[in-house]
């Protein structure tokens, strides 16, 4: 059995043992705050200092699309001199089968020549007599137009300053054409405009020239220009077909060179009848 004295120094050990548990939980007590405060400090610190900022980065601007340059109209072909010459003299010989040879070579002879003095395309020359005539040397209107370009005595007379020509000489297919172009290189003159230049030349320069005052040209009038000029673009699509400016060149002067059947520009539709000449 323990002593009275045993049991004191017990107890005061118990009692030792418990203060410092005490004392060891409050100092980590302590410990605990100090650092959940020095948490609380750093946090509220934190929060006062304002977030880095994001350097600005610069807009990208989409590459420019490369330049393009302006493409330039495309030009006409540009045919040479000889190709057109030895073209007419086919054309001619194509559409007038029945002709003397002779007759013939003189009638693209002048219709060359005449248009190197007037300045007109000799090609228009061909499809003005087409559809005037249909390179007929005898044809004749009810207005009294006559021949190849279907001209009226009183113009042949004033073109070529024959004030004794008669009707045997509007039939004459070389003094027809001198005339007949001669007419239209006037009528250019006075129009300025081949579309009314060609239109003066069947309906009559007084005519046009009235149609033009009152502001209205009917359309059969301004049918025949487009009957020309449909028929020379036919001529010049003829001439621009590959191969053919090489048989042309190719061809003995004053030869026509084979054309088929269906070339275009051939056909013989019945004379444009003039209206006044």
């Amino acid at each position: 059995m323990m002593g009275p004295a045993a049991a004191r120094s017990r107890s005061r050990s118990r009692l030792a043992r418990l203060a410092l548990a005490a004392l060891l939980a409050a100092s980590a007590a302590g410990c605990a705050g100090a650092r959940k405060a020095a948490l609380r400090e750093d946090l509220a610190a934190a929060a006062e200092v304002s977030p880095p900022q994001a350097a600005a980065v610069p807009a990208i601007e989409p590459p420019a699309p490369p330049a393009v340059e302006a493409q330039p109209p495309a030009a006409e072909p540009q045919i040479p001199p000889e190709h057109v010459e030895a073209h007419v003299r086919a054309q001619v010989a194509q559409r007038m089968p029945g002709a003397a040879p002779t007759t013939r070579r003189k009638v693209a002879a002048t219709v060359l020549a005449e248009s190197s003095r007037a300045g007109v395309d000799p090609l228009l020359v061909v499809a003005l007599i087409h559809v005037e005539s249909s390179f007929n040397p005898r044809a004749r209107s009810r207005a009294g137009a006559l021949g190849l370009m279907q001209v009226r005595v009183p113009t042949l007379r004033e073109q070529l300053h024959r004030p004794q020509a008669r009707r045997a000489d509007a039939l004459d297919p070389h003094t027809n054409v001198q005339a007949g172009v001669r007419y239209f290189r006037q009528l250019l003159d006075t129009f300025g405009a081949t579309d009314l230049a060609l239109m003066a030349y069947n309906a009559g320069p007084g005519r046009i020239q009235r149609l033009l005052a009152e502001g209205d040209i009917p359309p059969r009038i301004r049918d025949y220009s487009r009957k020309v000029v449909a028929e020379l673009e036919r001529i010049r699509n003829a001439l621009l077909r590959p191969g053919r400016a090489e048989s042309l060149a190719a061809a003995p002067r004053g030869a026509a060179p084979e054309l088929p059947l269906a070339a275009p520009g051939l056909a013989r539709p019945a004379a444009e009848p003039s209206i006044a000449r």
